[in-house]
């Protein structure tokens, strides 16, 4: 681990100095505050860690069986049953390298591929018994696509979503967060353990605080239009109760 500016630590939110020194190498800053906590996290954080996959980090290509799944669906994956199936098939089919770029060109393929990742967890078709078994990293993999489409459907729904999301700065540090907050719910679910709930809930909310930042931009308005935004997924619920944990807090507080 590096010692060098402040931050909070991704796990408990503890202010630390010590972050991951291959990361911090790769030009982002993940703060954890000791080596216990970064290795609780590590089996997740390990797939985005370093020079080559932390700065940008992208969502692994669709498997074949994600392809499959995709193509099948009795709803349309990427537009919905009234949508345009053919071009449908066609991102599909460029996704899984059958074919040649899209026309016009395809942008934006993590969210592309969030929300193909996204959208099966709410197919009727499927089958979420078998799909909860895939071995890992598929648990990961597909809350952080669900946070992550959960997000850019809020950016998309109020014009604001860039063309190319992987561009932004503010895209390694929300991806890490995801990721992060991702590797903390599946290690809750697993053991249930007061602490570990107390991990995610913080983690949640600190994740909505700086949501209610601008992504840390200080953009007012993109603060705002995200501070509305209901990014939370099923796994969450569980954990931290159904009423988002971070409007509540802050409703409490006004009505004290």
């Amino acid at each position: 681990m590096d010692t060098q500016t402040m931050g909070e630590c991704l796990v408990c939110g503890e202010e630390t100095k010590n972050r991951c020194s291959a990361c911090a190498k790769a030009g982002i800053d993940l703060f954890f505050c000791s080596p216990e906590h970064q290795k609780f996290v590590w089996y997740a954080h390990r797939l985005f860690c370093g020079r080559g996959t932390a700065n940008p980090p992208l969502l692994p290509n669709l498997s074949a069986e994600e392809l499959d799944s995709a193509r099948q669906r009795r709803s349309n994956p990427l537009f919905g049953v009234s949508g345009d199936e053919e071009a449908s098939r066609c991102i599909i089919d460029y996704l899984s390298g059958s074919s040649g770029p899209c026309s016009p060109p395809l942008q934006n393929v993590a969210c592309v591929l969030a929300y193909i990742r996204a959208t099966r967890w709410c197919d009727p078709t499927t089958d979420l018994e078998e799909l909860s078994r895939r071995p890992f990293p598929a648990f990961i993999v597909d809350h952080v696509s669900k946070l992550l489409w959960s997000f850019t459907a809020c950016l998309t729904s109020v014009g604001t979503l860039p063309d190319e999301i992987i561009e932004t700065s503010w895209w390694s540090p929300l991806f890490h967060r995801l990721l992060i907050l991702s590797a903390l719910v599946e290690k809750t679910l697993d053991d249930c353990t007061p602490k570990h709930i107390e991990w995610v809930a913080g983690a949640y909310q600190r994740l909505r605080e700086w949501l209610k930042s601008g992504l840390g931009t200080g953009n007012a308005s993109l603060g705002r239009s995200l501070d509305l935004a209901m990014i939370r997924t099923t796994q969450l619920d569980m954990l931290c109760g159904a009423e988002d944990p971070f409007h509540s807090k802050h409703r409490t507080a006004s009505t004290d």
